[in-house]
Parts: structure tokens; sequence; C-alpha cells
């Protein structure tokens, strides 16, 4: 029963989304979007902080990505190019890299960014003291281990300076993955001593390394950022604001009334083509999205499974391209990290025939697992993709099997339900970056398993509810960012991380 009800507890900790709501709003007329200067981008969030932190967002990262550079960039399709780096070299072993820093660097305050900079800021990332910072991927850096655990100091670590523009990283062992771990933004160059927790007060007092810096945050929140003079990049968007979405249908009527330029996964009605939605941009992302079947039966997952392909074959999650179809039932963590994102099928196409046989398939295994008098619970957050997909799945089991089913909406909370265990069937999201799959790998779960026990001690129903529940997923699509631009933008470069990167948009 432990492994079934840890695997409950993964599912909660790890799925996302679920519960996102959508609240009453301040018409569009009555909203303060003028901003004359330059572009916004609208995102979900601002960051709380700029320092390098794990508990950033994609939309908070972009922040991060245009006024701080690292060593390397990755362009679109995932191969390291030059940043304060002017070029690199390594060793034929592959246990040394060698980084020439371009001396036309400079910090936003006229300074020299140097590599010794670079020294400090590994040294002040990956201290023991930095509780910001807990990820082991540059532990394959000579001595960074040891370091992080306080073993050692950090005159220890490889991680040299022969001179102001050659920074040497030497390995413990050959790490193809270096390099595109050191142009994630987390990594970007910055003086961990400077007020990046009160960014939105003292933005003056920072030293920017990227091509942009902030200049200006206004009463309504717009970070303004404009093009760092002592940055060498040359620009076309030289001034834009930064600012958090009020909802998401209000920032889709500001984009169409030209107040907003840039605007990520707008709430398009997925029930509809979106043929003529315009300017919109599409890239894979690591949201999968899937079902939660819970049910004492394990064949009902397979059922399902098997509807679902017929169902999504026929959507417009394909004929809009907003996700690339992962249809597989998952019964553990393993089978979890299992999955892969290149694995999605494009090009996902099932003919009459085979439509036939799923449906065949699946109404009658859903048959011999739910009678008539059965009402099929199937929950979802208060968001436009899940209520289309469940109003779609009810459809199904009303007309094609006279099961009853009822869709219940929850604006909030729905992680409380699954824990309850009341439902039969929900949507949800699991997002499959690195430190979700790192979480996934390890051996020691103690903490998880920790708080099973915590929850099962607080009563005996919960108990009783997750040892008769057979709980497993049912993966559906890896769902594509779809980015919105105005007539004042003509590009907009997304890197192979997700983020945003001015200086090559336009």
């Amino acid at each position: 029963m432990k492994k079934v009800i840890l695997f409950i507890c993964l599912i909660i900790l790890l799925v996302v989304g679920v519960g996102r709501s959508y609240v009453d709003v301040t018409p569009v007329s009555n909203m303060n979007f003028e901003y004359n200067e330059g572009l916004i981008y609208s995102l979900e969030s601002l960051p709380d902080t700029i320092r390098p932190s794990e508990s950033l967002n994609k939309g908070e990262e972009d922040l991060v990505s245009n006024i701080f550079s690292g060593l390397v960039e990755v362009n679109e399709k995932g191969e390291p190019i030059p940043d304060l780096a002017m070029g690199w070299k390594v060793s034929d072993d592959g246990l040394e890299y060698t980084f020439k820093i371009n001396e036309k660097n400079k910090w936003s305050n006229g300074t020299e960014v140097t590599a010794k900079d670079f020294q400090i800021f590994f040294r002040d990332l990956l201290s023991p003291d930095n509780e910001d910072y807990t990820s082991n991927e540059l532990y394959s850096i000579y001595g960074v281990k040891d370091y992080r655990e306080g073993k050692i100091d950090f005159s220890e670590v490889a991680i040299s300076s022969p001179d102001d523009y050659t920074l040497v990283l030497r390995m413990n062992n050959k790490d193809d993955d270096l390099l595109k771990n050191l142009a994630k933004p987390i990594y970007r160059l910055r003086d961990l001593n400077e007020p990046l927790d009160n960014y939105k007060k003292d933005f003056n007092e920072i030293s920017y390394t990227g091509p942009y810096v902030i200049y200006d945050v206004t009463k309504d929140g717009f970070i303004r950022l404009k093009d760092n003079p002592y940055n060498s990049s040359e620009l076309e968007i030289k001034d834009i604001a930064f600012k958090e979405k009020d909802s998401d249908e209000i920032e889709l009527a500001a984009f169409n009334l030209e107040k907003v330029d840039i605007l990520k996964n707008p709430p398009i009605i997925y029930s509809e083509d979106i043929g003529l939605y315009k300017d919109l941009s599409k890239y894979n992302s690591d949201i999968l999205k899937l079902m939660i079947v819970n049910s004492d039966k394990a064949e009902m997952a397979q059922g399902i499974s098997n509807i679902m392909q017929v169902l999504i074959s026929d959507s417009n999650i394909l004929k809009n391209n907003l996700g690339k179809p992962y249809i597989k039932v998952i019964n553990n963590k393993d089978e979890i990290h299992s999955i892969k994102k290149d694995g999605a099928k494009g090009d996902y196409k099932i003919n009459e025939s085979e439509k036939n046989n799923l449906k065949e398939s699946g109404k009658n295994t859903l048959k011999k697992v739910l009678n008539n008098n059965e009402v099929v619970k199937i929950v979802v957050g208060n968001n436009e993709e899940d209520k289309a997909l469940a109003n779609e799945l009810k459809k199904f089991l009303d007309k094609e099997l006279a099961i009853k089913s009822i869709v219940k909406i929850h604006d909030e909370g729905i992680e409380e339900v699954i824990k309850r265990g009341e439902f039969n069937i929900a949507f949800g999201e699991l997002n499959l970056n690195e430190k979700n799959l790192e979480s996934l790998k390890k051996e020691d779960i103690d903490k998880e398993e920790g708080e099973v026990a915590d929850k099962s001690e607080e009563g005996e129903k919960e108990t009783a509810t997750s040892e008769k529940s057979n709980l497993s997923l049912v993966s559906l699509y890896f769902k594509n960012d779809v980015w919105c631009k105005s007539p004042k933008v003509n590009y907009l470069f997304i890197d192979s991380n997700g983020n945003l990167i001015l200086k090559y948009s336009s």
C-alpha cells in the first residue's frame, strides 16, 4: 500500500495548474495600458526576486534573461552560442573547458566583465549558505559537490581564472550537458551582494550584465527596460515594459486592441478553430496534459486512454497545433520518468478503421467496469482547456455508453478533492522539467514518504480511500507554448529553454 500512497503523493506534489481559476476583473477600458515609449510584454507573474532561484517560472525567467547575461546561450535548436564568452575550447578528453571572455563586455556601471567576476559569482551561488540553489547539475565540476557540502573552501574548486579574460573549468568526469546547463537563466552573471530581492525599489543600485537594464518601475507595476549603453549587442527592440497579467481574458482583449504587444498562452477557446488568430508562434514545452483516473478496476485507465485517442484525433488540439499527442497509461513514478518529449507525435493521425477499433475497445472496457447507475465524477480546474476536454468526454459517456457523468469545475481546492479521492477522473498538467524529473529519479524519497505518513495518520478514512484506490495517469499530449505578437513586433526569438530573448527579436 505504501507504494500506492507514495504515487498519490507524488502526483499531488507535481501535477500543476489543475486549480487555476478565473476571477471577476476590471474592464479593459478602465485599466491603464498606456505605454507609448515602447512595447508591452504581459506575463503570468513578475518575479519577487532576480536572484538565481529555482522557483522562477518561465515568464519570470524572461526578465532575468534579458537584464543579465551568462557565459553562453542556446539558440532555438538547443545549440550553445557565445554570450559573455566569445568562444570556448574543450580538451580532447572532455575534462577541461576554457572560456575566453569578450573584452568588450561591461557591467551597466561601466566596469569590465572579467573571469574573476564569474569566479565570485559561482562562489556565492554554490555556497552551502545559499538555500535558493539546490541543483546538483554542476557536480561534474571538480570540487563543487564537496564545496556545496561544506567540506572544502571554494579555493579548492576547479573554477579558475589564469588571466582577466580566461575562465577554466576542470571536470570530475565528462559532462555533455555542461554548456546546455550553463545557458540556463540561473547561471547568468550578477552580483549576489546587490539588492536583488528588492529590485523593484532598488533597481538603480543593481549592476546589469545583459543587453537591457531596469530604468523604471511604475506605480502600475510596469518593469520598464531600456538598452544597456555598455552592452555591445545591437538591439532592434530598445524599450519594453514587463507587466503582470490582470486576467487571461483581459489580457487577450488588450492584445486585440493592440494595448499589449507580446502575450504568451492566451485563453484560446479549445472548442473553436483559431485560424482567425494572426501572428501566432508555437514552441514545444515541457508541460504534459494528463488525466488522473481513480478506480479500483485497473482496466478503466486503458479504456479511457482508448477513448481519448479518438477524441483528441478529432479535436482542435491537433487542428490548432496546440499540442503533440503522447497518449499512454502510467502506473508508477518510474513510468513517468520514462516519458520523453521527443516521443510525442507531431503528425498524429489515425484512420477511420483505427478510430472504430479504439472506440469499440474503449466502450467494451468501460461497460465492464462501469454500470448504468454509476455517475462518473469528472473534476477540472476553471480553465477553458480542461473544461473542453472534460465536456467532450462527458458527451461520449452520455451518448455512446448511456453512462451518467457530471463535470465539476473547481476554482480552487481541487488538490484536496484529489487527496480525498472524491472523483473518478481529473484533468491536470505535469511539468516534466529537469527539477521534477530529478525528484522522481531519487532513490531516497524519505521526505515524500514522511508527508504521506503524516497524511495517513490524520484519519482512517483517507487511508482507506488510498488503500482501495487504483490511481493511474493517462498522459494526453505535450502542450505547445503559443506566443502572440502585435504588428509592432516582427520576430520573437525563443531559445530552447523556452525563454524569450529580446536582443535577437525585432
